[in-house]
């Protein structure tokens, strides 16, 4: 049972394409070829007609293939040229007979070319789906004809998946029923499940600063202190620091303050 392989556009977006000519076996007109990739994964076999037989108002285009001749729909001309493109679903064989024939009268060829590098029709493609800020991103291995995929390859291997990326923003803001961000990748504005405490936050003490530990209420900002612990007081080098003629001058090993302190040596 032959597979029914062509697709009637009449508008074609080019993605990338496979050089493949054609050429005319009689003066009647021209036809060249040239199959193309889609947006939609297959390949497409464009056929280019241009004629100055007046009398020709429609016609079918053919391409021979392994199991016969395979016809399109029927081409109706306005212009007597135009561009058609149909959908490659089968093998086509290099060299294969481009022909066009009239349809009401079915007469013998009009115009004829030749396919020549030909085309193996490919069913299987795979499918990446890059990760959004809510869903994850995935490889499928698709079955063209009838758009089944799989989420792993022929030898059983799983593809991976990717986490979704979240949201992107600088800063929630409490509205006083949420927290509401802009998120600067997809556009979504809404409120995310945020926490509305930290606790045990522990701040350490320093030379001349105390420490603490607090709870903090992120809507307000209000912090809750506790467990106090003083400061521990410069240290110095008291052996690396000098008279200056004004008092003894020492640097802080811990937090490179410098100034004068009570002079360590006795100097009677």
């Amino acid at each position: 049972m032959r597979k029914k392989f062509w697709t009637m556009l009449l508008m074609v977006v080019v993605v990338a394409s496979v050089s493949v000519s054609a050429i005319a076996a009689n003066g009647n007109g021209d036809i060249t070829a040239q199959a193309v990739e889609m947006a939609d994964g297959y390949f497409y076999l464009n056929v280019k007609y241009a004629s100055g037989n007046n009398s020709l108002k429609s016609a079918v285009f053919e391409v021979q293939t392994d199991d016969g001749w395979m016809k399109s729909p029927v081409v109706t001309f306005s212009n007597k040229q135009g561009m058609y493109s149909f959908k490659l679903e089968q093998d086509i064989p290099a060299n294969a007979v481009i022909r066009m024939t009239e349809e009401k009268s079915n007469k013998p060829v009009v115009v004829q070319g030749v396919f020549a590098d030909g085309y193996t029709f490919d069913p299987w493609e795979y499918v990446v789906i890059e990760a959004t800020c809510t869903l994850e991103g995935e490889t499928r291995r698709v079955y063209k004809p009838t758009g089944e995929h799989w989420y792993y390859d022929f030898d059983g291997t799983p593809f991976e998946f990717e986490p979704a990326l979240g949201h992107l923003y600088d800063e929630a803001v409490w509205d006083g029923y949420g927290w509401y961000i802009v998120c600067e990748r997809c556009g979504w504005a809404g409120y995310l499940d945020l926490p509305l405490w930290v606790y045990d936050v522990v701040v350490e003490p320093t030379c001349t600063l105390e420490g603490y530990t607090y709870d903090c209420y992120l809507p307000t900002g209000e912090k809750w202190y506790r467990d106090y612990v003083p400061a521990y007081g410069h240290t110095f080098d008291y052996d690396g620091g000098f008279w200056d003629g004004y008092g003894y001058y020492a640097v802080c090993e811990e937090c490179g303050w410098g100034g004068y302190i009570d002079c360590p040596h006795d100097w009677s």
